[in-house]
């Protein structure tokens, strides 16, 4: 039977092992004997392992696509940002008497806000890693599950079990997730969905134009450009639900992980941890929602 009881690390990787490394797949079995699926086994577990170090990475060339795409809007929102400190300034030094009207002139509002822009993509996007890295000690999403037997029936049940195993530990993740809210758990996956949609339509956008290199090329298929479109934009579909379901679990849960240790150690009072995060909605959440309105708006393509 599937039962969910604690279970110590050698016991959990015993168990869960046998999932994968059974006497049908090990390289001692028949099919372990396969060159083609021994390639596979040590070559999937290779990249398992290196996981850690290669999503960053993907992260960051998502970011990269997102705020390429993006730029635009940011550059304006920071110009209109400059704009209002040089009227505000103008305003001041009137009421005192003072020539402030000649700070942050057109020229210079131009010249900062191509630096501002780059620096404030850059600090938004270092940000988004950052708090996608889950916890060390959250990472088990199996703790507790235990593989049911060896036979035929219980390894198709094992692979079914395990998915109702963690979709249970989802829900109760969410539950508590929502139990102890605060600004940073409310707007963090609004955030993380506008990232993932600039980084979509910008992975999209590269797809098309690598994609159409393909028909003037190549002059089988000449002129032939109407599968180019829907095939960029699934792969993308595809890319972006890969790398960006860990990026949601891994922030969420860094998220919650904080509003736990916060309220533990009673750092501060109750009212300003509900605030933990206000920072982030104006500084990250605020302009992905302008770069994500101006996208939809067809002013980004």
């Amino acid at each position: 039977m599937l039962c969910s009881v604690p279970v110590s690390e050698d016991e959990y990787q015993s168990h869960v092992g046998g999932l994968y490394d059974d006497e049908d797949t090990s390289e001692s079995s028949l099919a372990g004997r396969f060159f083609l699926w021994r390639w596979y086994k040590r070559s999937t577990r290779g990249f398992g392992h290196s996981r850690p170090f290669f999503l960053p990475l993907a992260y960051l060339a998502l970011g990269m696509l997102a705020f390429h795409l993006g730029f635009p809007a940011l550059r304006e929102l920071v110009e209109l940002g400059l704009l209002a400190l040089h009227k505000g300034l103008a305003g001041m030094g009137q009421s005192l008497g003072l020539a402030w009207d000649s700070i942050m002139l057109l020229h210079q509002r131009r010249a900062a806000a191509e630096v501002l822009t780059v620096l404030w993509a850059g600090a938004i996007l270092v940000l988004i890693i950052i708090g996608s890295f889950p916890p060390r000690e959250e990472r088990d999403e199996l703790a507790g599950y235990i593989v049911p037997g060896s036979g035929i029936i219980a390894r198709t049940w094992a692979v079914i079990g395990k998915r109702l195993h963690m979709l249970k530990r989802v829900v109760a993740f969410l539950v508590a997730y929502i139990r102890d809210l605060d600004v940073r758990k409310v707007h963090a996956p609004f955030t993380l969905v506008l990232f993932l949609i600039l980084a979509f339509a910008g992975l999209a956008i590269a797809f098309e134009n690598l994609l159409i290199e393909i028909p003037i090329r190549f002059p089988i298929v000449h002129g032939k450009t109407g599968w180019i479109p829907p095939t960029a934009w699934m792969t993308a579909a595809v890319v972006v639900c890969v790398l960006g379901l860990p990026l949601l679990q891994g922030s969420l849960l860094r998220a919650h992980i904080k509003s736990i240790d916060a309220r533990k150690r009673k750092l501060g009072g109750w009212f300003s941890r509900k605030l933990s995060g206000i920072l982030g909605l104006a500084f990250i959440s605020a302009p992905l929602a302008w770069m994500a309105l101006k996208l939809l708006a067809g002013k980004l393509t």
